[in-house]
């Protein structure tokens, strides 16, 4: 059974060779120790891990003397702000005998025991002592890798026990540049809102509470947002915006606007009309005027009084496009297949033809019997009237009342949409229907010269002549722009 996290806060601090100062050097017990206490030249002034050890050795003796300059701020501020510090974690510098004396000689190590003792005697911080972790970098802490892999390994392991909603104050002033900033970088990527940055200036009693973390969170989903919008991918955008919600919301100020837009924009490209208006509804409160006639403009566009034939033709066509731009291409076959069953469907209806049936599945056996011409050619094309209708039932009647009053330029629109044919055909191989086959760019290519880019040029000007439909913007592209100037307020 997997424990359940108890910890409301923690606090995670580099320890640096600036943590512990020593305010009297005149208990040190030799004139020798005090001189290399302070020495101006660095190669004979007493490392960290030497400091610590003298200390730690006599500690009843310099206890009185000793300051925690940094940590000590940091861990009062924490203490004072919640009455408890669940876990203090400790990151101290132990390299090994293996590595060079001038860089051994200022790990940390030993100022981090010291740091768990004072806690351990203070009357007031005894049990944040008590509930102190070391954990020690054996490799370089100058090293921005070694530190980035230390935390990306550690973190994980020291904050299991951190409740979903606790918090984790992160000191990032103490130890090495590296050792500080990768604490920041990682602990807010992986702690993400539980995660405080605290910063310790020396001249200020209490640490300044950076805001630097939320502001990553914040441009890290922001360029995230964009690059899903650069590619369509309205329902991980949406995700992301609903998830990340407590880091969005105090930045975003048409947040709510801008999470009703995606989710519209999601399920309208999954054709769920009904659903992408709900989503709208009430998604302009609050917005400037410009911004409200942005979102009227959408729900209308979405209205059943707005879904007429044409715009659903032309929708087929935007989807299409976005499935090409997209490299979706087995999507991109199941549109093109819908577009010319949906066009030959629209010049049937257009030319006189009349549908019934469940869903208008089927010729109205009414109509046919007036069409005795009509009859004849799907026997003769091997089409059986009485059976639903398929794109070659569609093909035979578009040819049928073209020629008997299709007008002009008729029968070169079928003609161009026949061109489609060897693409939608394809579908019926595709994992998406009946088999397994697969599709490229290449093998677009192979079957209509020009590919996908001048399939999507033809199909549009199909739309123009034949609809008097203008599909040179895409609705998708306005709503990105919509998107974008929600997110940025």
């Amino acid at each position: 059974m997997t424990k359940k996290p108890t910890w409301d806060v923690m606090l995670i601090a580099p320890v640096g060779t600036r943590d512990v100062t020593l305010t009297d050097l005149s208990l040190l017990p030799t004139e020798e120790l005090r001189q290399a206490w302070t020495h101006a030249d660095a190669r004979l002034r007493l490392g960290a891990r030497q400091k610590g050890e003298v200390l730690l050795a006599d500690l009843d003796r310099y206890a009185p003397a000793l300051r925690l300059d940094i940590l000590g701020k940091a861990v009062r501020h924490v203490f004072a702000r919640h009455g408890q510090i669940d876990r203090l974690v400790l990151v101290a510098s132990s390299q090994p005998e293996s590595v060079a004396e001038r860089y051994r000689k200022n790990d940390t190590i030993e100022l981090a025991r010291l740091i768990k003792e004072l806690l351990r005697q203070d009357a007031t911080l005894r049990s944040v002592g008590e509930q102190t972790k070391i954990m020690t970098v054996t490799g370089n802490p100058a090293s921005y890798e070694t530190m980035r892999v230390f935390y990306r390994q550690g973190l994980p392991v020291w904050t299991r026990d951190l409740k979903p909603d606790g918090l984790c104050y992160l000191e990032v002033t103490g130890g090495t540049a590296q050792m500080s900033t990768m604490l920041l970088l990682e602990g807010v990527h992986r702690l993400r809102t539980r995660a405080v940055p605290l910063y310790v200036l020396e001249e200020a009693d209490m640490p300044r509470t950076l805001d630097v973390g939320r502001k990553m969170l914040v441009d890290s989903l922001r360029q995230t947002l964009e690059r899903d919008l650069q590619v369509y991918a309205y329902h991980a955008a949406w995700r992301s915006v609903a998830a990340e919600e407590a880091v969005l919301r105090p930045s975003v100020p048409y947040y709510d606007a801008l999470r009703a837009v995606l989710d519209a924009a999601r399920h309208r490209l999954n054709f769920d009309f009904d659903a992408a208006q709900q989503s709208l509804f009430g998604a302009d409160r609050g917005l400037p005027s410009p911004l409200v006639e942005r979102v009227l403009v959408l729900a209308t566009e979405l209205s059943e009084q707005g879904r007429t034939p044409e715009w659903l033709i032309a929708e087929v066509y935007h989807s299409a496009m976005i499935r090409w731009r997209t490299d979706a291409y087995a999507g991109f076959v199941g549109r093109v297949f819908r577009f010319q069953e949906a066009m030959l469907r629209y010049l049937c209806e257009r030319w006189g033809a009349q549908f019934g049936g469940k869903n208008d599945a089927f010729l109205d056996p009414a109509w046919l019997k007036g069409q005795p011409a009509l009859v004849k050619m799907l026997q003769d094309a091997g089409v059986d009237p009485s059976r639903g209708v398929t794109r070659r039932t569609l093909r035979v009647v578009a040819e049928g009342l073209s020629s008997a009053g299709g007008g002009p330029g008729s029968k070169d629109w079928l003609r161009r949409l026949d061109r489609f044919e060897q693409v939608a055909s394809l579908r019926n191989q595709l994992v998406i229907t009946h088999g397994f086959a697969g599709v490229s760019a290449r093998r677009l290519e192979q079957l209509y010269r020009g590919g996908g880019e001048q399939i999507g040029s033809d199909m549009g000007a199909l739309l123009g002549e034949v609809l008097g439909v203008d599909v040179s913007t895409n609705p998708y592209d306005a709503i990105n722009d919509l998107c974008r100037a929600l997110l940025r307020g």
